[in-house]
């Protein structure tokens, strides 16, 4: 177990107190991926179905069995339950330990999917929603375009801006 006490004489938190802090953190991480999971399973659920759909279009008209996509439908069919369960496993259930591996791009291309997805259908049923959002968007972009436009110097900006990029990412490591 690791120790993050400030001396060996501190005794470690009780059994009870740990447990009742895991469970809280079981509860909120639950109800977070609830609604976080949720947003990401639908489009993830929209999209499988789409690509099937194709599929099954294909496999028609070639002649051939679209079995390969059916490991692809049950991982999306089962992506938002597997959550909860990877959240009560982690907490009641940890196994030896094992390190993630991190593959930032897939998750990137999902959130990227899952945005995309969100705006169009918010655009298609709501725009009342994605009308302002626009709007603001639309109205920085101008305001900077012209900030650029008229300032001579505007190389300036984005060399310093590209500098403090450069040190960010250098002092992270």
């Amino acid at each position: 177990m690791i120790r993050f006490f400030a001396s060996k004489k501190t005794p470690p938190p009780s059994p009870k107190i740990v447990s009742i802090v895991m469970f809280l953190v079981f509860v909120m991480v639950t109800v977070a991926w609830a609604v976080i999971g949720l947003i990401l399973w639908i489009p993830l659920l929209v999209r499988i179905t789409t690509l099937f759909t194709i599929m099954v279009i294909h496999a028609t008209v070639t002649g051939q069995k679209p079995d390969a996509l059916r490991i692809h439908i049950e991982s999306a069919i089962h992506f938002y339950p597997v959550g909860f369960r990877f959240a009560y496993d982690a907490v009641y259930n940890p196994g030896p330990y094992t390190p993630i591996k991190t593959q930032f791009k897939r998750v990137y291309q999902e959130c990227f999917w899952t945005v995309v997805f969100w705006v169009l259908t918010l655009t298609l049923f709501h725009p009342t929603i994605i009308a302002p959002l626009w709007g603001t968007s639309v109205t920085a972009g101008v305001t900077f375009w012209k900030f650029f436009k008229n300032v001579k110097t505007w190389w300036l900006y984005v060399f310093i801006g590209a500098i403090i990029f450069l040190l960010g990412r250098r002092s992270r490591g």
